[in-house]
This record gives C-alpha cells, sequence and structure tokens, in this order.
C-alpha cells in the first residue's frame, strides 16, 4: 500500500513539477533559450527519476515508508531551489549551481540507500547514470564539445553516414563547437594512411557514441557516456565489496568515487576515460578480486582496452603479470579472452588502416610525427622523456593535477600500507597498475589530458584507487588526521559544485586556472593556490614550480608516514576514546574561530567591497554576524549533548560555513538580484534552527524544563537575529510600523508626546524613505497626538536610542524568544511529554506568523507573551499564591497598555484570576487586592494618561474620540470566523496550515479539563473572547501588514491545541497514524516554506483590501504560482473579492476543520477506552 501511494505521489509531484517549469518565467530567469529548455526538460526528467529510485530503494530495503519520507523531503528541497531560480534572471554559471544543488538533492534518498548496505547493482547503476544523464542535460548549455569531444563527434557523424574518412568536417565543427577547424586540430586527430584519412584515437569510440548520435545528437553520445560512468561506478562497488569489511564505509568511498571530481566530470565528457575505467574495474573484478574469479570475462573485459588508447594498454600487461601471480590455472582463460580481443582489435584496424596492430592510429602518429600537416605543426610528437615535469604534474600541478582537482584521492597514500598488509594479493596488482600507468603517462607529451577534465587520465584507474581510500579512511583514527581528511573531502566537494555546475570551466589551457579563480573568488584564501604550476609560461618556471613542489611532496610524506604506522589499526580494530567535554567545545569554538578568519579573508576581497549597497552589507556585515550567532547558539547546545551526539551536532554547525561561499558566488555573477542572495544567506537561518531543534530533540527527555526553555527561546532569538537584518534593509517599514516609531522617536529626541513637528518634518525618512500618507493622530490644539497604544513605544524608547529601528527589532526578538519559552513551558505544565512540546513550539513558534513578526514593529507578539505568561501564573487555579495573583494582575494590566484589543483577552483571563482568587474564601482581602490592585492601578494610569493627551479620562480614548468616523464593528462573525482561519488574502491556515491539527487536538485537550481546569479556562476564555471580538471587526483582516496579527495576541491557545493534536497523532495506530504522521509533516512543511518565502520576498507580506476587492490576486500565490500549478489560491476563499465560489469553499473548509475534530475526537476516546481496559 505505502508503495502504490509513494508511486502515486511521485506521479502527482511529477505533474505538479512539470507544469510549474512550463511557465513563462523560465525563459525570464534563463539567460538563453538551451539554458531554458533544459530547466524545463531535465530538472522533471531528473525529479521523476529519483522518485522511481526512492520506490526502488523503499522495496529493496524493505522500509517504504522510510524512503516514501525521504522522497518526499528531497521534492520539498526541490521546490525551494525552483523558488530560488523564480527569483530573477539569473547568470547562467548560478543557475548551474542550482541545478546541480537540485540534483543533488534528488538523488540523495537513493545515495544514502546505496551507501547505507550493499544494495542492488541495477539500483548502484540506476543512480549513478540518473545523476549523470542529468548533467549531461546540462552541459548542452553550459559548455561547448571543445578539445577531443568535437572529433568524437565527428568521426561518429561519418560513421552514421557509413563512412571511416576521419578528414574534418568543417561545417558541422563549427556547429559544434562554434569554432574553426585549424591545421593543429587535424595535426592530432587525423592520420593519412594509405586507405585514406583515418582517425589516430580510433573507432571504438565512435562507434559506441553512434546509437546516442543518431539518436539525439550530442546530447544523445553523452548520454552513452553516462552509461559507461555508472557502469565504471558498479565496477568500483564491486571491487569495493570485496576488499573493504565495513559496508557503510565501502558505501562513502564508493559515492565520493562517484560523485566527486575528476570521475564525475569524466561521465558526462566525450573522452573514453570512462569507458576504460569500466573495462579496467570490471577486469580487475573478475580476474583479482571477485570471490569467485572469472578469468575468462577479466581477460574479454581488459582486452576492450585494445580498442581505447595505449594507456589503458598498460593495465592489461599488468593484468597479464597478475593473474600469473595469482594462480597459473585462471592464467590460461585470462589470456584467451585477452586475445581474441587483441584480433578482434587487430584484424578492424587491418581493415580501416591497412595495418593489423592495436592503437595503430597512436602508433603511426608517434612513428611518423612529420608530414601529417601542414608545415606550421609538422612537429608535433605525441611522446616526450621529460618525465620529471609530466610526473609531478600529473601528481601535483594547480590546474591539472590530481592533487589541484580532486586531493581527495590523497587519501589512498595512508590507505596503501594498510591495505597492502590486510588485501595484499588482491591490491598489490592495483597498486602496481596505478603507479604503471602514471610512470607511463609521465612519458606523453599531452600529461595534461588535452583541453579536457584536469586529472582525466587517472580516471581510467579510478575504481582501482578506491579501496586504498577506504582503508586511508579506516586508519584515520586521530582527531587531527580526521580534520585534515575532511578537509580534502570538503574542498573536492565544493570544486566538484563549482565544475559540474561551470563544466566549461573544467577545461583549460597552459595559461588558464578557471577552477582555481573561481576558488580564489568565493574563499579568498585559496587552500589549492599554493600547488605548483609545470606548464612552461614563463623562461623561470621551473624555479617556482619545484620550490612549491617539495611541501606538495612533503605532505604526502606525512600521509605515508602516517598510514605506515596505522597499518595495525583496520586489525586491532581499537575502540575510539571518548572524547573530553571541555577540549571537545575548546576545539569547536577553536575551529569556528579559524573558519570565521577565513570568511573575513573572503569577504575583504576588494572586487567584495565595489558591490552594490546590499550585496555589500550582507557579505561584510550580516554573514559574519550570522555566523557568530550560530557558533553561539551551537556552543551553547552542544555543551549539553552525549559526546557522540555533539561530534555531529558540531560536524553539521560547520556546513553554515558554507553559505559563504555559495554567496560569494552569487555576488561574482554578471548579474543576480539582491532576493537571491538573501535567499542563500537566511539558509544560514534555516539550518541553524534546524540543526538546533533537532539537537534538542535528541537530548530533551533529560533536561530539567526550564533549562530547555532558555534553549529553546535562545534557539529563536539566534534564527530571529539572522533574519532581523536582511529583512530590514530590503524592506522598509510599512502600514501602522513608522507611527509607532515616529512615537518613539518624539520621546527620545523631543521627550514629549507631541507628533506634530515629527509629521511635518522628515526626520523619520530614517526608517520611512518617504513622506507619511497619512496622520495617525488627534489633533488638540497645535498637538497631533497618535492613536496607537503607548505599551509599545514605552518599551522601545532604551533600543531605539541605542540602535534605533534594529534596536527596536531586536527588542521585538527577544519577545519571540520569550514567547517560545513560556509556551513550552506552558505545555509542560499541561503535561505534554517533552518532546510533544519542543514539536509543538518547533512548528508553530518557528513559522508564521510569529517568526514574521519577529521583524515587525507591532505589539500584538509582546501581547501574546503576556498572555501566556499570566495562564502559567494562574496555573494552580484556586491555590494560587497571592504573590503570583498579584503579577497575573500586572501582566494583566499591560495588555490595554499594548493594544485596545488586549482588553479581550484580559476580559477572559481576569474572570479566571478573580474566581482563583475569590472562590478559596480564605484571606479573601488579601487575596482580591493582589488580584485588583495592580491592574487597577496600569488601568488608571493608563486612563490618566489619556486624559492629559486627549482630554478624556477613559482607556482607548483615542479610538473612542474617532468612533464616528471609522467603522469598528460590523458584527458578522459569519465571514470574520472563517476568514479569519480560512482568507485567501489573510487567513492562518492557508500560510501556516499546521494550525489545522489544533482541530485534531481538540477532543485530547477537552479530556484533560478536569486536571488543568484553570489553565485551560484561562487559555479558552482569553482566546474565545479576543477571537469573536476580532472576528466583528470591520477590519478583521488588518491588511497593510502581515496576516493574521490580530490573532496573535491570542494565538498560544491554539499553540497548546496543536501540542494536543501532534499528541492525538502519535497516540493513534496502523494506517491512520501513517495518514496523520504524512499530513501533520506536510502542513509542518508547507508552513516553513511559506515563512521562508515571506523572509526571502518580504514584500509578499503586505496585502491591502482594496487590492483584493477589485480582484487583484495575492501577492504570496502569484509568487507561489510559479513553483506550484495549478494556482494555490482557487482552492481559498476569498471574503472580499466577491467571488461565487467564495461561499462552498468556506464551507469545504469549516467542513474539513470540523471532520478534522471529529477525527481526534474518536482517536482521543479509543485511547481512554484501551487505557481503561488494561490491567
Amino acid at each position: 500500500m505505502t508503495r502504490v501511494a509513494h508511486a502515486v505521489c511521485a506521479a502527482v509531484a511529477a505533474v505538479l513539477l512539470w507544469r510549474a517549469l512550463a511557465q513563462v518565467w523560465v525563459d525570464e530567469a534563463a539567460t538563453d533559450a538551451v539554458t531554458a529548455e533544459v530547466l524545463r526538460l531535465a530538472i522533471p526528467a531528473f525529479s521523476a527519476a529519483a522518485s522511481a529510485l526512492a520506490i526502488a530503494a523503499g522495496f529493496i530495503t524493505a522500509r517504504p515508508r522510510r524512503f516514501f519520507a525521504l522522497d518526499a523531503i528531497s521534492w520539498g528541497t526541490l521546490l525551494v531551489l525552483v523558488f530560488a531560480l523564480t527569483l530573477g534572471r539569473l547568470d547562467r554559471e548560478y543557475v548551474g549551481v542550482l541545478f546541480v544543488l537540485a540534483l543533488a538533492v534528488r538523488v540523495a534518498p537513493a545515495v544514502l540507500a546505496c551507501v547505507e548496505a550493499d544494495r542492488s547493482l541495477a539500483l548502484v547503476f540506476a543512480t549513478a547514470f540518473t545523476a549523470y544523464a542529468a548533467l549531461a542535460a546540462w552541459h548542452q548549455a553550459a559548455a561547448l564539445p571543445l578539445g577531443d569531444q568535437v572529433h568524437y563527434l565527428l568521426v561518429a557523424d561519418r560513421l552514421a553516414h557509413g563512412s571511416v574518412d576521419a578528414t574534418l568536417d568543417a561545417d558541422l565543427f563549427r556547429r559544434l563547437s562554434t569554432l574553426t577547424a585549424s591545421d593543429f586540430d587535424s595535426a592530432t586527430h587525423v592520420f593519412n594512411t594509405p586507405l585514406g584519412p583515418r582517425a589516430i584515437q580510433g573507432y571504438a569510440l565512435p562507434l559506441l557514441l553512434l546509437p546516442g548520435w543518431l539518436a539525439a545528437g550530442r546530447f544523445g553520445a553523452e548520454v552513452v557516456v553516462a552509461i559507461f560512468g555508472a557502469l565504471s561506478a558498479v565496477a568500483t562497488a564491486l571491487i569495493l565489496r570485496d576488499t573493504i569489511a565495513s559496508a557503510r564505509l565501502r558505501g562513502a568511498v564508493w559515492a565520493m568515487t562517484t560523485f566527486l571530481v575528476p570521475g564525475v566530470l569524466l561521465a558526462f565528457h566525450v573522452y573514453p576515460n570512462v569507458f576504460g575505467a569500466a573495462a579496467i574495474g570490471f577486469a580487475y573484478r573478475f580476474g583479482v578480486t571477485a570471490p569467485m574469479r572469472r578469468p575468462l570475462l577479466a581477460g574479454v573485459a581488459a582486452g576492450l582496452t585494445l580498442f581505447l588508447n595505449p594507456r589503458d594498454g598498460l593495465v592489461l600487461a599488468v593484468l597479464l603479470v597478475a593473474m600469473w601471480w595469482l594462480g597459473r590455472r585462471d592464467f590460461p582463460k585470462f589470456a584467451i579472452g585477452a586475445a581474441a580481443v587483441a584480433a578482434v582489435a587487430a584484424a578492424s584496424n587491418a581493415v580501416i588502416y591497412g595495418v593489423p596492430l592495436p592503437y595503430v592510429g597512436y602508433f603511426l602518429a608517434v612513428v611518423y610525427p612529420r608530414g601529417v600537416s601542414s608545415d606550421a605543426v609538422t612537429s608535433i610528437s605525441f611522446l616526450s622523456a621529460e618525465f620529471w615535469i609530466a610526473l609531478p604534474g600529473m601528481l601535483f600541478d594547480r590546474t591539472f593535477g590530481i592533487a589541484g582537482v580532486a586531493p581527495w584521492i590523497f587519501i589512498g597514500v595512508i590507505g596503501i600500507p594498510a591495505a597492502l598488509r590486510a588485501r595484499g594479493r588482491a591490491l598489490a596488482p592495483a597498486a602496481v597498475t596505478i603507479g604503471l600507468s602514471l610512470v607511463g603517462l609521465s612519458l606523453y607529451h599531452y600529461w595534461e589530458g588535452g583541453y579536457a577534465p584536469s586529472a582525466r587520465y587517472f580516471v581510467d584507474v579510478l575504481p582501482l584507487a578506491a579501496p586504498f581510500v577506504a582503508y586511508g579512511l579506516a586508519v584515520t583514527r586521530d582527531w587531527w588526521m580526521r580534520i585534515f581528511t575532511g578537509l580534502l573531502i570538503g574542498l573536492s566537494t565544493v570544486l566538484t559544485l563549482v565544475l559540474c555546475a561551470m563544466p566549461s570551466r573544467a577545461l583549460n589551457d597552459a595559461f588558464q586556472q578557471q577552477g582555481n579563480e573561481v576558488l580564489d573568488q568565493i574563499l579568498g584564501l585559496n587552500p589549492l593556490g599554493w600547488l605548483p604550476s609545470f606548464e612552461k609560461t614563463s623562461p623561470d618556471w621551473y624555479i617556482a614550480a619545484y620550490l612549491r613542489l617539495l611541501p606538495a611532496i612533503a605532505i604526502v610524506a606525512v600521509l605515508a608516514v602516517y598510514g605506515w604506522r596505522r597499518r595495525f589499526t583496520v586489525t586491532d580494530a581499537l575502540p575510539l576514546r571518548a572524547p573530553n567535554a571541555r577540549l571537545q567545545l575548546g576545539g569547536f569554538l577553536a575551529a569556528n574561530a579559524i573558519a570565521l578568519a577565513l570568511v573575513a579573508v573572503a569577504i575583504s576581497q576588494p572586487w567584495v567591497s565595489e558591490l552594490g549597497d546590499v550585496p555589500r552589507s550582507l557579505a561584510t556585515r550580516w554573514l559574519p554576524a550570522a555566523l557568530v550567532v550560530a557558533t553561539a547558539l551551537a556552543a551553547a547546545i552542544g555543551w549539553h549533548l552525549e559526546p557522540s551526539a555533539r561530534t555531529g551536532f558540531f560536524a553539521r554547525h560547520f556546513a553554515l560555513y558554507l553559505a559563504g561561499p555559495v554567496l560569494l558566488l552569487g555576488m561574482r555573477s554578471l548579474f543576480i538580484p539582491d532576493t537571491e542572495l538573501g535567499f542563500v544567506y537566511l539558509l544560514i537561518a534555516v539550518g541553524l534552527a534546524v540543526n538546533s531543534l533537532h539537537a534538542l530533540w535528541t537530548v530533551i527527555p533529560r533536561l530539567g524544563d526550564t533549562r530547555a526553555a532558555i534553549l529553546l527561546g535562545a534557539t529563536l532569538l539566534a534564527t530571529a537575529f539572522v533574519v532581523l537584518p536582511y529583512d530590514r534593509t530590503i524592506a522598509p517599514t510599512a502600514s501602522d510600523e513608522p507611527h509607532y516609531l515616529l512615537i518613539v522617536q518624539s520621546i527620545v529626541f523631543d521627550h514629549d508626546l507631541d507628533l506634530a513637528n515629527d509629521y511635518a518634518g522628515q526626520r523619520y525618512y530614517e526608517f520611512y524613505p518617504e513622506p507619511l500618507p497619512d496622520v495617525h493622530g488627534i489633533h488638540v490644539g497645535n498637538a497631533i497626538y497618535s492613536l496607537r497604544d503607548m505599551g509599545l513605544p514605552v518599551l522601545a524608547v532604551i533600543p531605539y536610542a541605542l540602535a534605533g529601528r534594529t534596536g527596536v527589532l531586536a527588542l521585538i526578538c527577544l519577545f519571540g524568544a520569550l514567547l517560545a519559552a513560556q509556551v513550552y513551558l506552558l505545555l509542560r505544565d499541561l503535561a505534554f511529554d517533552r518532546r510533544v512540546a519542543l514539536l509543538a513550539v518547533a512548528a508553530t513558534v518557528f513559522v508564521h506568523p510569529f517568526l514574521t513578526y519577529t521583524t515587525q514593529i507591532y505589539p500584538d507578539l509582546i501581547a501574546a507573551v503576556m498572555f501566556v505568561t499570566v495562564v502559567r501564573l494562574i496555573r494552580h487555579g484556586t491555590t494560587t499564591a497571592v504573590r503570583n495573583l498579584a503579577l497575573a494582575s500586572a501582566f494583566v494590566g499591560t495588555l490595554p497598555w499594548l493594544t485596545t484589543r488586549g482588553w479581550f483577552v484580559a476580559i477572559g483571563l481576569g474572570l479566571v484570576i478573580a474566581y482563583s482568587a475569590l472562590w478559596p474564601r480564605r484571606d479573601l482581602v488579601r487575596r482580591l487586592l493582589a488580584a485588583s490592585l495592580p491592574f487597577l492601578a496600569l488601568v488608571l494610569l493608563l486612563c490618566y494618561l489619556n486624559w492629559r493627551l486627549f482630554g478624556w479620562f477613559i482607556p482607548g480614548a483615542g479610538y473612542f474620540l474617532i468612533r464616528d468616523q471609522q467603522e469598528i464593528l460590523n458584527y458578522a462573525p459569519q465571514s470574520g470566523i472563517p476568514g479569519l482561519l480560512f482568507d485567501r488574502a489573510f487567513g492562518l491556515v492557508p500560510r501556516a496550515p499546521i494550525y489545522l491539527l489544533a482541530f485534531v487536538g481538540i477532543g485530547a485537550l477537552w479530556r484533560r479539563r478536569r486536571i488543568y481546569g484553570p489553565m485551560l479556562a484561562a487559555l479558552v476564555l482569553g482566546w474565545g473572547f479576543y477571537f469573536l471580538y476580532i472576528a466583528d471587526l470591520v477590519t478583521w483582516h488588518a491588511d497593510g501588514g502581515p496576516s493574521s496579527r490580530y490573532l496573535l495576541a491570542g494565538l498560544p491557545f491554539l499553540v497548546v491545541g496543536v501540542a494536543s493534536g501532534i499528541e492525538t497523532v502519535r497516540a493513534s495506530v496502523g494506517r491512520m497514524r501513517a495518514a496523520l504522521s504524512a499530513f501533520a509533516w506536510i502542513a509542518v512543511s508547507w508552513s516553513v516554506f511559506v515563512v521562508f518565502v515571506y523572509a526571502v520576498l518580504p514584500d509578499l507580506r503586505y496585502e491591502y483590501m482594496p487590492q483584493i476587492r477589485d480582484g487583484n490576486p495575492v501577492h504570496l500565490w502569484l509568487e507561489l504560482g510559479r513553483v506550484l500549478r495549478p494556482d494555490i489560491q482557487t482552492a481559498l476563499p476569498s471574503f472580499y473579492g466577491g467571488e461565487v465560489a467564495t461561499i462552498p469553499l468556506a464551507l469545504l473548509w469549516v467542513a474539513l476543520a470540523i471532520s478534522l475534530g471529529a477525527l481526534g475526537y474518536v482517536i482521543s476516546r479509543r485511547r481512554q477506552a484501551v487505557g481503561a481496559s488494561v490491567p
């Protein structure tokens, strides 16, 4: 059933994605038609393939639900990246970054399945092929088939026309490469034989490319390359299974070999290296490492290298010797297989070239280097005796060497001693093969690989190197070496992202270092920039080259010595020592200090200071500050974790630093909108919150409630602090915000509440960049006094005096953190499980509207804090202490100061306070005074202030005075109630569907009333009176600000309902639990997505009722309609749009809410019945 549901959902998701990418915005985002077409076709294709892989992984692992969930998460993440594409016109290289990231997140579930344990080889093949084929699709838009690639395609085209004549087709050459064929091209790729012009590189590869070329041209040919790349990934997996004991270790190394450079680059470029890797890998596996050797198959596979190039022929020679050494009984079969293929190769070359020898094209070009073309190029030679240049160059050159593009391979140096000690007979031939291959290539004139991806010659033997890398990781047990190997892998990952996203930068000549140039820009301090260059670009090139070679050799020597000393570690299997908590935390802080220093170097580059105001501020101010905040939070949470969990938590924290290079990667683009940079920057907030909440989930069962609440509040505070500077810069104040700040400004600078001079002047341009369109005040003589409530301005005086608008926003963030902590404690007071309470707070306070309003200057969030605080103070009902009654009374008294609407929360809370004070009938006077005097004092003080300002000794005097000018109540709850919850433009549920779980939890919450009656009464009465009043307001929509503003003050009641809903979901069983859990996760994901979209595009938060009434679309749904089709808002009622469908849609949503409530009630009854039946 799960697999069927997964397949149906995957099909629906594929259609939705296809429809989203079929829209016009793709053309607007892409720089050219080819890029747009690739995005439209490739992303839905690889996404659908990834879902199919996830379904297969679920079937193979017998864990379909897990991979259904992983696939859903992966698809949701893809939507976020598609959203990034919608933000504006983007540089093609940056589009490539998003494309590669999208591909990575979609194939991640299948890769995870292959890494965790040995899986079906079909799954291994399909996973690798999906990635390679998708990259081949992107290659069509991102780079041309330069170097040898165009020549292989030209020969394939000649074969398609039934000819082996290798004369260059100048027209096709130009169409494929946009260049004109030169004499050099002819000299290095065509040899004039007595039978006619023939291809030096042979015809085997073009013949293999032929089906793809006929089917889809260049893309089809690259898909053929991808197939053989996937076969080499299968061969690597088989060799690792035969030689490495740990399933996870060999899985991790397989993933590195398959998806990191250099292997991944050659899997979609038209070069023979992955063909050689597949042949060599299978030959080695069948002939050497397999538990049951198949020497004949091994010989045939090894013999296939005779069709490729002489470099691979070295492997055949080594394998012949290895087979003789391993067992002479198998040698004849191996030799027969190889000889049979050699005979076919010789015969084919006799027909094509007239010479019955393998590699005859290369042989003729080496023996007769002259006379092959015009006089300008007659001196070209394919061989060179300068091995002292080529050998160190292949290993250490910063542009063409292994160290310069794939430093992770040097982990194999550590593993060589242990590998040869543990599996000497199986791996010694591999070590010899790799060594001889490097030595042989050092005699090749074009050791760089030509105009091709770097280190491509090593790809042929990459499957043989994989076991040594695995052993290197296995014996690396010291923390400092683990950090070093981690840096090698991390740097290789960054290079892989850059070069796969920008494949044109993988191709370099002697004067180019395009990959290193990108690293210089995004890292500032290029960790590979110190490597030598063995290109003869200056007369004294060798001085710097060999001086820089010395430290490179020293590092390799250290790795070799370390590997030699740890060669027994695998067999000894010594357990790792438990790390000391203080040392671990100290090391974490020190590592962050180094990382922050590197970030500082990167953002201090001259080109960064030349950017616009927003990019420059984002890079030089906000990014370091965000990382410092994240580090402080991680240190606080990490201290409470178990040592093993702490290590993983700290490691995940360092992933946040990847935002720096990606951000600079975007900034270096020719054109990129500020919102795209904000997208990357805000991923820090997402990563910070997710990592911290996950860590709290693991540790919260053993934390005290107060400490857990503090850490949870700190997490929200850190998240809000990261979001704050971006929002403050991108979005100016709107609606009532500037009027609140105007009051604060008057108090700070003028020491009065008269706003006449403030409205008349321009001082407020600091936070509102143009003249205010209206005056929110009442004229009293020559003075103007604000209509706005005075609670927030009074609280904001000191923060504004210290830091202006930013200080006030920081104050709001602080109250948001207090709310998160108080709501968690409230849920614990109601006896919710710690993890249920954590989930409820994380799913509500970290999304809209709570998180959104940490960036808004309104008093409603503070009112919500007061509401929760009062409920907690009177949680003991009639036994509430006098002190708590007095505090509760005081906090209730602040509500009218914060917002006049708060009176209705105050009434509900006041009834419960009065009951708690009077019902005990003991110490009556004292309790009554404690419960009433603080409230009365604050209310009277408010009345006195209004009397001084307006001449009326009443609270809310300003609103009272304009009662005839502006209608306040319309007594229409039939539209206000469903509108507050479900309205298209202003409703809560469309933006935060997590609150639907509150309806599921109503039944379970009702059953708590007997034990927790006072708390629930306070919550219900405070929320109920307030909600009914808001629903009767003419302006229940509160337009001009983010939606659901008026709901904020009483919303903690719904958070409690959500907690009860989560508890109900966890109490359900069977398919009901699976369905409700899926519903809950979808609701959470959508809520997180919407609040993230609001953070990236703050303008989407503001809807205006007149515009909605005129039939204009809702900004949020207009933007999200780019990501998801069909249009979401067609399923939502609009109570101001005047649409015929509003009433039936409203009834449908109300019916859904009632159904969820009934379902939750039934589940809670069954749970109670089961509990009662258990003895």
